[in-house]
C-alpha cells in the first residue's frame, strides 16, 4: 500500500513489485487513516532514528546513517 508518492510509484518500482508477483494498491491522497499499518511503521522508524542519533549527541544532519 503506497500514498502515492513519486518515489515509489515509478516504472523501476512497478518493474520490481511485478517480478514478484506483488500487487501495488495506491491510498487516497491526504489520507494517512488508509494506511494506518505503514504510518505507524513509519513513525517508529523516524523516533527510533533520532533516538540513535540524540543518545550519542550527533546531530540531525546524520539522519540518512541512523
Amino acid at each position: 500500500l503506497s500514498d502515492g508518492r513519486l518515489e515509489f510509484n515509478n516504472a523501476h518500482v512497478k518493474d520490481i513489485l511485478q517480478r514478484r508477483g506483488v500487487a501495488m494498491r495506491t491510498a487516497m491522497p491526504y489520507m494517512p487513516e488508509q494506511n494506518g499499518v505503514a504510518e505507524c511503521e513509519n513513525r517508529i522508524l523516524v523516533e527510533t532514528g533520532r533516538s540513535m542519533l540524540h543518545s550519542k549527541d550527533l546531530p540531525l544532519s546524520l539522519w540518512a546513517e541512523a
